[in-house]
């Protein structure tokens, strides 16, 4: 076999295994709700997407697909269509890549090892093609990647497409709520539970539920889910601000946003504004409470 068999014959086997990783990955998305990932970068990438995991995984699918067809062809019936179109798609696919890993660095702030393990299969497939076609598809990754770096991102627009309400499991009101408040939590996270408890009663303020994985009735009782939620979005917000902890507790306002972290400044900041008189404007909501425990970290179990 040539080198140059070879090269195709590589690369056709890369294409396949590709696929059916992204095969895999459909599969634990429609049984489970969540796609295998190595870091949380994943989720947070998720949450940034027009179409869902899903959706996007099949387009990829098709990509992969398409360029394992190709190869084929070119090898065993010599088209050189085939080949002209194989190498377009290449470009193609290594210039979308190129604004995927821009915006999870410049915009999402974290890098999904999934995404990037998709962008290696495509770029040996790359190399394997020879010196002429290797140096095309890295130029084209570095230049949508620098002229990414060139450009001014801010994490609010993100918090404008994907608001913190398509992350909401439920909302509790009582009569006249004063304050639009957003609790992101685990249903794992004791520290998360002690606020949960405290927040069984009626207060001055309207509750947003926001947890970071699927819950059901049993963790919120007399609660009735008001919609679909998506619990990456949470994540996702959290990420994007620097955050790796919870409890946190949005206070969300015409003028901008208040977070407060941490078991202990939470109940005291509820206590404070939903369940005794309200403080004049004065007092009110420049108030912000030093971070002291009481909080668990997103990566681990919290005890």
């Amino acid at each position: 076999m040539t080198r140059s068999a070879l090269s195709i014959r590589i690369s056709q086997i890369v294409a396949l295994l590709a696929s059916l990783g992204i095969m895999v990955q459909m599969f634990l998305l429609w049984k489970t709700g969540e796609a295998y990932c190595l870091n949380e970068g994943c989720k947070v990438v998720e949450a940034l997407t027009r179409p869902t995991p899903l959706v996007f995984n099949a387009l990829g699918l098709c990509f992969f697909l398409a360029l394992f067809l190709l190869l084929i062809l070119w090898e065993r019936l010599g088209q050189k269509w085939a080949y002209t179109l194989l190498r377009l798609m290449l470009l193609s696919g290594l210039s979308a890549e190129g604004v995927f890993i821009s915006y999870q660095l410049y915009v999402a702030g974290h890098l999904c090892s999934y995404c990037l393990t998709l962008f290696t299969a495509l770029f040996v497939i790359n190399l394997l093609l020879g010196r002429r076609q290797f140096v095309l598809g890295t130029s084209v990754v570095a230049a949508a990647i620098i002229a990414s770096s060139l450009l001014r991102y801010d994490p609010g627009i993100f918090l404008a497409k994907k608001n913190l309400d398509q992350g909401t499991y439920a909302i509790k009101t009582c009569t006249a709520p004063t304050r639009d408040l957003y609790l992101i939590f685990s249903k794992k996270c004791p520290h998360c539970k002690r606020v949960l408890k405290v927040l069984s009663g009626c207060s001055q303020c309207e509750f947003h539920f926001n947890p970071i994985e699927q819950i059901d009735e049993a963790i919120l009782p007399g609660i009735v889910p008001e919609r679909d939620y998506d619990p990456n979005i949470n994540i996702a917000t959290l990420k994007i601000l620097g955050i790796d902890e919870i409890p946190v507790l949005i206070d969300k306002s015409k003028t901008g946003m208040l977070f407060i972290k941490g078991e202990r400044d939470i109940i005291n900041y509820i206590e404070q504004y939903c369940f005794a008189q309200l403080p004049s404007l004065d007092e009110g909501i420049e108030q912000e409470f030093q971070e002291e425990g009481g909080v668990c970290s997103l990566e681990k179990e919290c005890e």
